[in-house]
């Protein structure tokens, strides 16, 4: 896993830091955060809610931050909420059979 996780950091970045958005930040975080190097005061959470992270990957600034934050329903729900085109409706990105 750990090699995936250090993969997508090193794309996200490429040439330039990188703000990404994920939609429950707390989940995604407890993967990440023991490939992450965080800066100083670069957690923002209140309780067990995360809001933005802060890390360093080879010189660039990564700013993770939770778009649940904003928009407070489950993706499931994003395409009829937010009246998008059938096409953009959630499909599974992890295999959880595995």
């Amino acid at each position: 896993r750990g090699g995936l996780i250090k993969d997508f950091l090193t794309i996200i970045t490429g040439k330039y830091d990188a703000i990404v958005y994920f939609h429950n930040l707390k989940y995604d975080f407890h993967i990440m955060e023991k490939y992450l190097t965080i800066q100083t005061n670069g957690l923002c959470k209140k309780g067990t809610n995360y809001y933005r992270v802060i890390c360093n990957h080879f010189g660039k600034k990564i700013e993770v931050r939770c778009s649940m934050k904003m928009i407070n329903y489950g993706l499931s729900e994003f395409q009829k909420k937010l009246n998008l085109p059938k096409k953009l409706h959630k499909k599974e990105a992890i295999a959880y059979e595995y």
